[in-house]
């Protein structure tokens, strides 16, 4: 049976490698089969169309076939040959199937009618809606997120985490690279889910960590098909609508739409997971990145803090070799240890002494439970605690607990007698990568 469809499966490199089918079509009643020609290969479009319509007509001109017996003068032909045969005016091409010697002085051929005369090579544009249509896929903007450890993380794990979308429609994912010195580039991970991911039309103003702050708003634009939404006060203490702007780590309860891709966030949440330190000093055009699902973690050793790294996000479809580079050192903020809070000092009447004292904070698990302090979460307690005077240090300790004496003897040596107040900076410890986020801060000694 003839066939009416011939299909051509193939590898294409615009949609991630994956298969892809062109077929050649001959409208006939007398021919209903479909025929497929599977090929490991990575083939463009055109190339896998114009394979199916040539294989398509070779088969339709063959399938008439000739047997001739000719003289031994043609015995060196071998299949493959193509024979001119004419017909009075008519010539026709036969290409040989089949040889063999036959009664004495006499070869047997067998072929059908080559038609390749008939076949330009042209192929007509594929006919579809656009939507059929494979175009290049759009650049990748990416954000490389050094941030604090999530809820959910390991203690001693440090995580890079990448938001990545395209900076137009029609984008399909990206693979991230490590580009080596060496040039032995490293693939780090594939995402085809969309970040939300865009930047602030106006700076967001200084505002509180301990309640929502109902004064300061932000307005983002968006890339992409984006979308914020609204979320209610519970479902926000819950968890919800975090993202990072800047080095900050806010929430919002409202995402309120003032046109395409741009929304007002209001109903904030202030440095989250000890961002503190980042609520001043915002600036228009600093990135926002939502953190949901769509952003991918990737763990690294401890040891590659301090490193510069440059990653190139490579569109799907593109060679490893092209995409936009984004260069970094690691600073390991999922490691470090939160600054400490609350911190006091209490002078006993009697001997003049001053108890320091704070509460430390968790980078994990850090939710209230009854009759039990927020884990450690680090290799040991330990804290650097240092007093100044002016610009200079005059006393500092290292303690393994939250809290140490500075005794009236040492207060007269340093001061010339008993402060009123005190500056102070206290820093917890990691063993993994040593002192960090330091709370300094003037207290009135009580």
């Amino acid at each position: 049976m003839l066939p009416q469809r011939q299909e051509v499966h193939f590898l294409n490199r615009l949609q991630r490698y994956e298969t892809n089918v062109q077929a050649a079509e001959r409208s006939t009643r007398d021919a209903t089969d479909t025929v497929s020609l599977k090929l490991s290969l990575v083939l463009a479009e055109t190339h896998a169309r114009a394979i199916a319509e040539t294989k398509l007509s070779d088969q339709w001109a063959e399938r008439s076939g000739l047997s001739l017996q000719l003289p031994m003068a043609y015995a060196a032909l071998k299949p493959g040959d193509v024979l001119t045969l004419t017909d009075g005016a008519i010539a026709h091409r036969m290409r040989v199937r089949r040889v063999q010697i036959g009664r004495p002085g006499m070869v047997n051929i067998r072929g059908v009618i080559d038609a390749a005369e008939g076949w330009d090579g042209y192929i007509a544009p594929t006919i579809g809606s656009a939507d059929n249509l494979v175009l290049p896929s759009p650049k990748t903007r990416l954000e490389i997120l050094d941030i604090p450890a999530l809820p959910g993380d390991t203690q001693d794990v440090m995580k890079l985490r990448f938001a990545a979308c395209g900076i137009a429609q029609g984008w399909k994912g990206a693979t991230l690279v490590r580009v080596m010195t060496s040039g032995d580039d490293e693939q780090l991970l594939s995402t085809d889910s969309a970040a939300t991911i865009g930047s602030a039309v106006n700076a967001l103003g200084i505002g509180g960590s301990q309640l929502f702050d109902e004064i300061s708003s932000v307005d983002i634009a968006l890339l992409g098909e984006a979308m914020l939404a609204n979320a209610s006060e519970r479902s926000v203490l819950d968890g919800a609508n975090v993202a990072v702007l800047g080095d900050e780590i806010i929430q919002f309860r409202n995402a309120t739409q003032l046109g395409p891709n741009l929304y007002r966030l209001s109903g904030l949440l202030r440095g989250r997971l000890g961002t503190e330190a980042a609520i001043v000093g915002h600036a228009v055009g600093e990135r926002f990145v939502l953190l949901d699902d769509a952003v991918k973690s990737l763990s690294i050793p401890a040891s590659s803090i301090g490193q510069g790294w440059t990653i190139r996000a490579v569109s799907f479809g593109d060679a490893l070799s092209v995409g936009l580079d984004s260069t970094f050192t690691i600073q390991g903020e999922a490691l470090k240890p939160l600054s400490v809070v609350h911190a006091r000092a209490i002078k006993n009447a009697s001997s003049g002494d001053i108890t320091l004292s704070w509460i430390r904070r968790t980078r994990i698990d850090s939710g209230m439970r009854d009759f039990v302090d927020v884990p450690l979460m680090e290799q040991s307690e330990l804290y650097d605690v240092v007093v100044m005077n002016g610009a200079n240090e005059v006393r500092n300790w290292q303690v393994s607990a939250p809290s140490v004496v500075y005794n009236a003897a040492n207060q007269t040596a340093d001061f010339g007698s008993a402060p009123s107040s005190l500056t102070v900076k206290i820093t917890q410890r990691s063993g993994l990568i040593g002192p960090e986020k330091t709370l300094t801060t003037t207290l009135a000694v009580q």
